[in-house]
Formats: C-alpha cells, sequence, structure tokens
C-alpha cells in the first residue's frame, strides 16, 4: 500500500456527524486490501490511526464504532452460507440482509445502495439476456428501461463498457476479414476519435511487447529444462533468467500470467 493514494474519504456534516455513503466503505477496504498480508487487528489499527488523523469529536467516535461493526460484518461473511453466482438475485439478498442485520436499514442503505441496485440491476440484465421468448426489439427495450433506474454515474460506466465491447467485437470481426492495421485504425478513429485510437493503438504495443517478453522466457526457460538434470540448479537458474528478464514491479503480474507461485 505504500506509494498509494487512499481510495473513499470520511466527510462529516455541518453538525460534525460523519455522513454515511459509499465513500466510507471504499476508505475502509483500502485498508483492508492488504488482508492476507496483515492481521485484521494490525488492519484494524491503521483505519483506526488513519479515522484520528482526520476527525475529532462525534465524528471520530462514529467512525470508531462504525470500523469496528464494519470489521464484525466482514468476519460474519466469511462463515455464512451464501448462495453461489447460479443465483446472484439470492446471493444479493443474502448479502443485504447480512449488512442490514449489522448496520441498520437507513445506514446500509446509505453505505450499499448504490453497489447493491447495481448488483440488482445487473441480475435482471442477465435474466433479460437469457429469456429465449423475448424478440431482439422486445429485449432492448427492456434493458433499456432497466438501465434507467440506474444513477447517472453507473449509466456512463455502462455506456463506456458496451462501447468498448463493441469496438472489439468489431475489430474481431474486422481481423477475421483480413483487415489491415491502417483499416483497423481507421474504424478506431470513426468509433472513438483520433486521440483515443493513439491511445489504444500505444496500449496495443505494449501488450504486444509484454508477449513478446513472455514467450521469450518460456522460450529460454524450456532451453534451462533441458540443460540441466539437476533439479536444484534448473530452479536457480530458471530463478535468476525471472529475475533479469522482469523489474521488480512487474514480477507479480509475470509469476501471475506464468502459473508460477507469488513470492
Amino acid at each position: 500500500m505504500r506509494g498509494t493514494d487512499i481510495d473513499g474519504a470520511l466527510r462529516v456534516d455541518p453538525d460534525g456527524k460523519l455522513v454515511l455513503g459509499p465513500d466510507v466503505v471504499r476508505f475502509f477496504e483500502y485498508f483492508l486490501s492488504a488482508t492476507g498480508e496483515e492481521s485484521d487487528e494490525v488492519i484494524q489499527a491503521r483505519i483506526e490511526a488513519a479515522i484520528r488523523e482526520r476527525l475529532d469529536g462525534p465524528a471520530e467516535a462514529e467512525a470508531l464504532a462504525l470500523l469496528n461493526k464494519y470489521m464484525a460484518y466482514r468476519e460474519a461473511g466469511r462463515s455464512i452460507a451464501v448462495p453461489s453466482d447460479d443465483d446472484p438475485l439470492a446471493r444479493l439478498d443474502a448479502i443485504k440482509k447480512l449488512r442490514r442485520d449489522h448496520f441498520g436499514d437507513e445506514a446500509a442503505s446509505l453505505m450499499f445502495g448504490e453497489e447493491e441496485l447495481e448488483g440488482e440491476v445487473a441480475a435482471e440484465r442477465s435474466r433479460i439476456m437469457k429469456d429465449p421468448e423475448l424478440s431482439p426489439e422486445e429485449r432492448d427495450a427492456k434493458l433499456a428501461e432497466l438501465e434507467a433506474k440506474l444513477p447517472e454515474s453507473a449509466q456512463r460506466a455502462n455506456e463506456a463498457a458496451t462501447r468498448a465491447l463493441r469496438l472489439r467485437e468489431d475489430e474481431a470481426a474486422l481481423r477475421a476479414k483480413g483487415a489491415s492495421e491502417e483499416e483497423i485504425r481507421r474504424h478506431r478513429v470513426e468509433a472513438v476519435g483520433e486521440e483515443a485510437a493513439d491511445r489504444l493503438q500505444a496500449l496495443d504495443q505494449k501488450r504486444a511487447e509484454w508477449k513478446g517478453r513472455i514467450d521469450a522466457f518460456r522460450a529460454e526457460r524450456d532451453r534451462i529444462a533441458k540443460q540441466y538434470s539437476d533439479e536444484a540448479a534448473r530452479k536457480a537458474a530458471e530463478e535468476r533468467l525471472f529475475e533479469e528478464s522482469f523489474d521488480p514491479d512487474e514480477r507479480a503480474r509475470a509469476r501471475a500470467v506464468l502459473s508460477l507461485p507469488q513470492q
């Protein structure tokens, strides 16, 4: 977490009370992202210190009490039986009940309401997409009606995601037909503008370079495997190769791509 910016915020209303909302959840979760690396006790102590740095008076006491509830809520979430992802609405209902049991209706709605609405819309969207009885026109109408229930920020995010998905699908179709890179670029410029097309081209180049480095590592690792009969020597040579091939800030990503154990 060193060198990263704290996500979320702790805000106070004119009466000096803590403002409940998604920002508080993001604030807690920023620190809780270290779960597994540090104990819950250490993480909670870090959050408490951060609260005391930012708040005082009633707001500080409210935030500390809320943190205790949040830690208990997370602990309870580890042990309850939550329906599988095959039934997203039942899963969401179980999580909503857990939240209200720990925070009460009003606080839970303020903290998680937007997230829960987006979850409900996503589950209903999935149901609509799988409904064989709907015509394409009926499906589009229901999806548009459903989308209108979301907050504007979520609608904009969904629109951007949809545009990106359509662009990828269009590009895949063009490449399947043998389109050149120049034709792909022209399509991108028409779809998202020249500046965004430049960014996409730069991203393509970075991905290609990364793939080339991964492929080169695999080829050299295969050569090492044939060269060394002693397992310990082979592993040492592979580790040297890995450290020479990737910078420290790249190694976690590279290990994931190469299915190597994280260190």
